[in-house]
């Protein structure tokens, strides 16, 4: 196998669509002209930093940025909680020869995703720890079978029964920037 059927297996380009990495080439694709440019003058290991604020984001794009602040924390909360490497991503450990192979982070991250959407709204909130203890635990303990989490962003707390929904607090707020810390715990 060449190369390029290497390259082009590796990001799951089907056989009608030549593309070379290193050159402008074009392709039919259904009877529709596709042209792709890569800039030869970046070299392929040069990190490109990108300001964000020197962009116009549009309203309905800017869902995606959150989404993606919110695989960021969680990607930033996963590393420290399993004693990851810095440089540790969420697609680390999966084998890409495997169509069927997975990791733990991304597992996790599954599962918590699965409740936030399958949940009661209690489950899914974010409260002041205080409405929390006065609205659902004056005589009672926490539910069983719920993790419990509390989201700190500098001296303010919040409390949920769901990491993404408190993941999701965090990415609201300048998170590069701040100091914040989501601790989940058994007894409140």
């Amino acid at each position: 196998m060449s190369n390029q059927e290497e390259y082009n297996k590796l990001i799951n380009l089907d056989n009608n669509f030549d593309f070379d990495f290193n050159k402008t080439q074009q392709g039919q694709d259904s009877g529709h002209k596709t042209t792709i440019t890569i800039d030869d003058s970046i070299e392929k290991n040069e990190n490109i930093n990108i300001n964000l604020d020197d962009y116009n984001i549009p309203d309905d794009e800017s869902d995606y940025l959150t989404h993606v602040d919110i695989l960021n924390i969680y990607n930033v909360y996963h590393k420290t909680l399993y004693n990851k490497n810095n440089n540790a991503t969420l697609f680390d450990e999966i084998d890409i020869e495997n169509i069927t192979s997975t990791n733990r982070s991304l597992e996790n991250l599954f599962d918590e995703i699965h409740r936030y959407k399958t949940s009661d709204k209690r489950f899914t909130t974010l409260y002041d720890p205080i409405v929390y203890k006065n609205t659902y635990l004056q005589h009672a303990k926490l539910p069983e079978g719920h993790p419990f989490y509390i989201i700190k962003i500098d001296d303010v707390e919040k409390v949920t029964h769901n990491l993404i929904t408190g993941i999701n607090f965090i990415a609201s707020n300048d998170w590069k920037n701040i100091k914040w810390s989501i601790n989940q715990i058994n007894d409140f």
